[in-house]
């Protein structure tokens, strides 16, 4: 029998990351019956195979453990296809991917996501496999590909006719039989995507096999084990403006991320918070998915009921007003820090605000971890793309300004967004 052993650093705080699982029954515990013979995917409880006309995936769950006759037992951790321990729980599946006696018959397996993917979204896929021991092949051809509906073989011993979205890296060979190894990937959807799918999706002409030793005596194919399945999407940011209403003196605020975890600008690390004072505030929020900062803003309502009279006249009181600044202000998109003299500093540049109406300015800058890289309290200072004088990496960073704006009848303007840096 053999051992699987899984060293997990800082499992405390990894228990607390993980987001919503959208696949349902991700380890094939749950089933409609208990499996006695091979290509039983279908008693695992929402799972379905797409090509029905060319193979049958497996079910593998200790519950067969009764079973005498070696060619119906589907228990682990011995079986007919070899010897693994579940990595979790008491169950998993098993797919063909290959087979040099009988090309083009590489099998898959499907399933129902828990809701539809969000069009825009970034989501992050992870698999476990482990070659069988029969197999004296090993391949990296796995690949997942995502769907609006279910999709299914319409020719036999063909693969499915689509291009899958995630693929495991070329030259990644999955050889192990000894351990589970990690399959993962990142998709943007496009949006209603229901279903996912998981095999491969070349010719036996176009797959990669490496002869790996071993297996059984005349068995020439590439047979692998699955479990843990996880999609999860990454954090997003949520949070705009709120607002302390009158006679009200805090207001309390969601960072949304179920499942996250959470740093906020004072250190607190629940979902929500309670704010007492209007200000410009931020969250970093983390999942195993990715990272995330959101920045908001706190304003105090400027217009309240006149409690002294009875004609509900209403005060105008002196504090901080939020306006629309998106044609007040204007940020590129990105800029090219690369010393060739064109866009290498990035500007705030006013656009229906006269530049001596300006009573104050800060422009700041944060990274992917939410460290502050730059700020400028003039608006002829801009961010050229270093922080302490050291280069900073290309990619997305997220900006926030707040003008003074003097006048006569606005305060202060506040805009967030994102810029890329390229070189």
């Amino acid at each position: 029998m053999k051992i699987c052993v899984t060293f997990i650093l800082l499992i405390a705080l990894l228990q607390e990351v993980n987001a919503q699982n959208l696949v349902p029954n991700p380890s094939f515990e749950d089933i409609l019956q208990c499996p006695n013979n091979a290509g039983q995917i279908t008693r695992a409880t929402n799972w379905l195979n797409p090509a029905l006309l060319s193979g049958s995936p497996d079910l593998f769950h200790v519950c067969n453990d009764t079973v005498s006759n070696l060619f119906n037992d589907m228990s682990p951790p011995s079986h007919i296809f070899g010897a693994q321990v579940p990595r979790t729980g008491d169950a998993y599946a098993g797919f063909l991917v290959a087979n040099q006696n009988s090309s083009n018959n590489q099998e898959y397996i499907q399933v129902k996501l828990l809701q539809p993917l969000e069009a825009g979204a970034s989501y992050c896929i992870e698999f476990f496999v482990s070659l069988s021991d029969m197999s004296p092949f090993a391949s990296d051809d796995i690949g997942v590909y995502f769907s609006d509906t279910a999709i299914k073989t319409i020719v036999a011993n063909q693969p499915l006719p689509v291009t899958p979205q995630i693929e495991n890296p070329s030259g990644n060979i999955l050889s192990d039989k000894n351990f589970w190894m990690p399959v993962t990937g990142t998709y943007v959807a496009v949006g209603g995507e229901q279903f996912m799918t998981i095999g491969n999706f070349k010719t036996f002409a176009s797959t990669t096999q490496m002869n790996v030793g071993g297996g059984a005596l005349g068995i020439f194919n590439s047979y692998y084990m699955i479990d843990d399945i996880t999609l999860v999407s990454a954090p997003k940011p949520t949070l705009t403006t709120d607002t302390i209403k009158c006679n009200e003196t805090s207001v309390t605020i969601d960072a949304g991320n179920s499942g996250a975890t959470y740093l906020w600008y004072n250190n607190e690390i629940t979902q929500q918070i309670t704010i007492d004072t209007p200000g410009i505030y931020s969250v970093q929020i983390t999942n195993s998915c990715g990272i995330v900062l959101d920045v908001f803003t706190i304003i105090q309502d400027t217009v309240c009921p006149d409690t002294t009279n009875n004609n509900n006249n209403t005060n105008n009181i002196d504090t901080t007003t939020i306006l629309d600044t998106i044609t007040a202000i204007y940020v590129p998109n990105a800029f090219t820090p690369n010393g060739d003299g064109i866009n290498d500093v990035l500007y705030v540049r006013p656009i229906t605000i006269s530049s001596s109406n300006l009573e104050s300015f800060i422009f700041r800058i944060y990274n992917r971890w939410g460290r502050k890289v730059f700020e400028s309290k003039s608006i002829n200072i801009g961010w050229d793309g270093t922080a302490k004088g050291e280069l900073q990496n290309e990619g997305v960073y997220s900006y926030l300004i707040e003008v003074g704006d003097g006048e006569a009848g606005k305060s202060t303007l506040i805009q967030k967004g994102n810029v890329t840096l390229l070189r």
